[in-house]
């Protein structure tokens, strides 16, 4: 009896010890900094090794459970270097802490009893809201989800809010298929720090209403891409709004899978695991991003693990690789990749390589400078032209030639007369060239003038096409 007293004793005393553990505020890294880190100012790796650079191992899982006010101070900022320096070794999944009503005692479990299908009673546990100023303040939807802000002053509703629109955002980019996580929710934070909606910015310490938060996140959502906004409004929407005395089915999932993960909500600490390892140290980047290292097999981690670590602002060298005032050559990722670098080749060799690559270029150059810079299609018609054109010779040519042999053939029939008879030839087809040959003969004979014989024999030549055609396709004698 008096060990197992002895033994709850212990039990208790390390719940307890445990409970201020998790309950110990966490430091977080300065929010200002000398440095520009905007999104225009990443230095991104080189072209030729962004692709094929970190590939030796599986990306890790980055799982952040956090309040809306929480990762206001600097989480985000934290974690905004290192998700998108390694934006292939590291998959982001972002989750908004929220109470339910119940356990922030803004709602209670009521027994009814009701009639059933068959008729007899059944009790039936429904939960009804508790009205009270401080469920107003701090819950939405009916005192069901609720958020109990570091600033007492400050109404938790617009944390709960503001977590149901950045949910929807992100859900409105999944993933990419190539494996590529969306900086969307950085970029989103980033403006909406510089619209002045951060809930921690004002002058007389006097918070925005709802109203204007509201407005401003939906301003801030436009400018990070034009029409997104209005998806996340009528995500919300579809999803419950905030009003009513209903379920919204965004912060229902947000407050379903913290249960799975056993995240306790009223914390006031972000939850932060790496393949499932909770991180439990302090919000330095450096910290941060040494756990982060250290889940990859030794010769698996990012070119980034061995190039940033050891810098004195770890921060910097992540957003423009500059590792106290070291940036990285060609040469460093080739041996992280244990490729050898060759460089630029200086020979004998590549110079004349160089020099015939040069010439033919220049060549090339002088070919398009005769051509007056035409493209391809126009080099294209020009030489249809002039194919065109040689065909068109060609029957020209070959039609001279025809008319030419025909003449001869008329001049030597009415020089040697009828002895005439061209092999291949007879003498109907002689007569059918030749009509008025025989006529010419005879004026011949009696010595008359035969002009008009000669422009009847050459109108019939020029007009019998077809029958040109015919002959020319016979084997005639070749008449000079």
């Amino acid at each position: 009896m008096l060990r197992l007293h002895v033994l709850s004793c212990t039990t208790l005393v390390l719940s307890c010890l445990l409970d201020v553990s998790l309950s110990k505020r966490i430091r977080y890294e300065p929010f200002e900094i000398d440095w520009d880190e905007s999104f225009e100012s990443f230095v991104p790796y080189p072209e030729e090794v962004a692709r094929s650079l970190d590939q030796k191992s599986p990306p890790v899982l980055l799982e952040v459970f956090s309040d809306v006010d929480v990762g206001e101070e600097g989480l985000y900022h934290v974690l905004k270097g290192l998700v998108h320096r390694n934006e292939r070794r590291v998959i982001p999944a972002t989750h908004f802490v929220i109470q339910d009503g119940l356990s922030a005692q803004c709602r209670q479990e009521r027994v009814t009893a009701t009639t059933g299908s068959n008729g007899e009673p059944v009790l039936m546990t429904v939960t009804r809201p508790i009205e009270a100023e401080n469920c107003t303040l701090h819950c939405t939807n009916g005192g069901r989800y609720c958020s109990h802000a570091s600033d007492p002053n400050f109404p938790g509703r617009h944390h709960v809010q503001e977590a149901a629109r950045r949910a929807c955002m992100i859900q409105q980019h999944p993933p990419s298929p190539n494996g590529v996580h969306d900086m969307l929710l950085w970029q989103y934070l980033d403006l909406f720090d510089q619209q002045g909606c951060n809930l921690h910015t004002s002058d007389k310490h006097h918070y925005p209403d709802v109203h204007n938060l509201t407005e401003c996140s939906y301003t801030t959502l436009d400018l990070v891409e034009p029409g997104l906004a209005a998806a996340v409004q009528q995500c919300v929407e579809d999803a419950g709004g905030f009003d009513a005395d209903q379920e919204n089915v965004v912060l229902e999932q947000q407050i379903t899978l913290q249960t799975q993960q056993q995240v306790n909500p009223t914390a006031h600490n972000p939850t932060v695991r790496f393949n499932g390892k909770q991180y439990t140290q302090d919000f330095f980047v450096k910290d941060v991003f040494r756990a982060f290292c250290d889940i990859f097999p030794k010769g698996t981690q990012p070119f980034s693990c061995n190039h940033c670590q050891s810098c004195s602002n770890v921060r910097k060298c992540l957003w423009h690789l500059d590792c106290d005032g070291q940036t990285p050559t060609l040469q460093d990722y080739y041996a992280h990749e244990g490729r050898n670098y060759t460089p630029p080749a200086t020979t004998t060799a590549t110079t004349e390589a160089a020099s015939a690559s040069t010439t033919s270029g220049n060549s090339q150059d002088n070919n398009n400078n005769l051509l007056g810079g035409a493209g391809p299609w126009q080099i294209g018609f020009l030489w249809g032209i002039v194919a065109g054109l040689f065909v068109a010779a060609v029957f020209a040519y070959r039609s001279f030639r025809t008319r030419r042999m025909i003449s001869g053939l008329r001049q030597a029939r009415v020089h040697f007369e009828d002895d005439f008879v061209p092999h291949g030839l007879s003498e109907e087809d002689l007569d059918r060239l030749f009509p008025d040959a025989d006529q010419e003969l005879d004026a011949k004979k009696h010595g008359m003038s035969t002009p008009q014989y000669q422009s009847s024999s050459i109108a019939t030549m020029l007009s019998s096409d077809e029958e040109t055609e015919d002959l020319s396709e016979r084997s005639l004698p070749s008449i000079v």
